[in-house]
């Protein structure tokens, strides 16, 4: 549920006003309110794949990657869980790249690293103090590491990668439609309320291919 009083700002042309104005969506406002929505089930989304726990997380819609990976990751492939920053992350990285490297499919042409937030600020800092390019603070810092791809995953706990092939991680969905859909109800008309309420609706789920494939690094 949503108040239509937060979205005003957006609806203040009386040409674009609904009917009575407080009483009458406007398709500024619904818009607004649609594109608010699926920022947050985006969010919510992004968050679940990575960090979703049925018992008792923060994101329980769905197991996520780490937990389904945690429990399935071979021991010697889960890297000792450490707090990564800028004086560290290079060598997080690259103890990554050398378990990797010694695998069959470290040879896949989709090799890349999923990293948090955090992960990727630390490397682009370690990139500037080292003085890449002799740019040092200057310039846009690339971001792979000896080549492999490195992608931020927002919804990724803090100080946690992953590297393996983009094929082997997988996220399915009844209809990739559902993620678009929205439907709202103008409350005026039921109880005079400035109130919206939406309903969302999706099936999505996470897996792992073969967890022989990945190398996981946790957060302490």
């Amino acid at each position: 549920q949503m108040c239509k009083k937060d979205f005003k700002h957006v609806d203040w042309s009386s040409v674009r006003m609904g009917t009575g104005a407080n009483r009458t969506l406007s398709q500024d406002v619904v818009d607004a309110i649609i594109a608010e929505i699926l920022g947050a089930v985006g969010n919510e989304i992004e968050h679940s794949m990575w960090v979703g726990d049925t018992v008792g997380a923060a994101y329980t819609l769905i197991d996520g990657f780490i937990k389904i990976m945690t429990a399935d990751v071979p021991a010697g492939q889960q890297l000792t869980p450490s707090a990564v920053d800028a004086t560290t992350v290079v060598a997080d990285l690259g103890g990554a790249y050398t378990a990797a490297a010694a695998l069959p499919w470290f040879t896949a042409p989709d090799v890349m690293y999923w990293v948090a937030p955090n992960v990727a600020a630390a490397y682009a800092q370690a990139l500037s103090n080292q003085g890449y390019q002799d740019q040092y603070q200057a310039g846009e810092k690339p971001m792979n590491y000896i080549g492999i791809p490195i992608n931020v995953a927002p919804g990724m706990a803090a100080n946690t990668f992953v590297l393996s092939h983009k094929s082997n991680l997988y996220f399915g969905t009844e209809s990739v439609s559902n993620f678009n859909e929205v439907i709202l109800k103008d409350m005026a008309e039921i109880d005079l309320s400035d109130n919206v309420r939406f309903r969302a609706y999706s099936v999505m789920g996470v897996q792992i291919g073969w967890p022989e494939e990945i190398i996981l690094h946790l957060s302490i």
